[in-house]
């Protein structure tokens, strides 16, 4: 994923696909920044939420539990 600043409220999405010669944009999509964070907040949230129920703990996934979210 690369996150491209358009202006002061958007940016730009691209999905990329690497490989040892060259790399592969597979999407691209615009959306408000204040979106994009909130969706990432949602994600990692779920991501936390699908650790503990697994029973899987690791450093990072503690580090981000603990951070405060902004929403």
């Amino acid at each position: 994923m690369r996150i491209e600043k358009i202006n002061e409220q958007e940016v730009n999405l691209k999905g990329i696909k690497r490989n040892l010669n060259n790399e592969e944009v597979l999407f691209e999509a615009q959306t408000l920044f204040e979106d994009f964070k909130k969706s990432l907040v949602t994600v990692s949230n779920s991501v936390i939420g699908y650790s503990k129920l697994k029973g899987w703990e690791h450093n990072d996934l503690f580090n981000l539990k603990n951070q405060e979210s902004p929403y």
